[in-house]
């Protein structure tokens, strides 16, 4: 009886604790982008209810071209796994989060000084927004 008692405290005391460190990486994350927004002269927005995986918006206010106050609704994820391949992340998405991008297809993600290219797309595929 003790040991049933003590391996249903200890995945109770794991899960508390993996929610514990999930809630730390997602403030990291949210951290993150506004220090890189603030830095870059951008506000940002976070929708009260996450019905679209969208974590944050990023806003341009004014603009010079077509769109006035351009907008930019991103997903954030933060992990701890090795997801570095020398230029490239290597980032497995599930099918629920594929689904929803308005932009899909495959290509290589490489970093060039401070930017991300996506080199050698294939099967590229954008929907209407």
């Amino acid at each position: 009886m003790f040991v049933n008692s003590f391996l249903i405290y200890g995945s109770k005391f794991f899960s508390h604790y993996q929610s514990i460190i999930n809630q730390q990486k997602e403030q990291f994350s949210i951290s993150y982008i506004r220090a890189i927004a603030a830095v870059a002269g951008y506000s940002l927005y976070r929708p009260e209810v996450d019905n679209d995986s969208v974590d944050l918006g990023i806003v341009s206010r004014g603009g010079t071209g077509k769109i006035f106050s351009p907008r930019l609704e991103v997903q954030l994820k933060c992990t701890s796994r090795g997801i570095l391949d020398e230029n490239y992340i290597k980032y497995p998405l599930n099918l629920t989060y594929q689904e929803r991008l308005p932009i899909r297809g495959t290509g290589d993600l490489v970093k060039q000084d401070n930017h991300f290219i996506l080199k050698n797309p294939q099967n590229l595929q954008i929907e209407k927004i």
